[in-house]
């Protein structure tokens, strides 16, 4: 993905975004193959005020296929536990630690559950 070893998934937050789509569109063309398409882009904005194009054919793959391929195309994610292990990863650390990283829609979601218990 052409990210140093000494980087950790932390430093990620301070990267420019052009650096972001770099490796977005790597991790998309590695997964993707040859699906890959440039002009099937859709824009997606971030908690954090970033915002990167991601292809729509890897947004609308059905998880478990993603999960599988992210697995398989990418070994260094797969632990003991497989699947579990990234599920786990993502919802404790990435989602508590890095909360820039989480979508928008994702952050717009959470609202809307909790105006809608309360009233609001």
């Amino acid at each position: 993905l052409g990210i140093p070893t000494s980087m950790s998934v932390f430093d990620l937050s301070r990267l420019p975004e052009q650096e972001l789509q770099r490796i977005a569109d790597k991790i998309q063309r590695t997964v993707l193959g040859t699906q890959f398409s440039e002009s099937d882009v859709v824009k997606c904005s971030y908690a954090g005020g970033k915002e990167l194009w991601l292809q729509r054919s890897y947004l609308h793959m059905d998880d478990h296929a993603l999960e599988k391929l992210l697995l398989k195309k990418f070994p260094e994610l797969n632990g003991g536990d497989g699947p579990k292990r990234l599920k786990n990863y993502v919802a404790k650390s990435i989602l508590r630690d890095l909360p820039e990283f989480i979508p928008s829609e994702f952050e717009q979601l959470f609202y809307s559950i909790l105006n809608s218990e309360t009233g609001d």
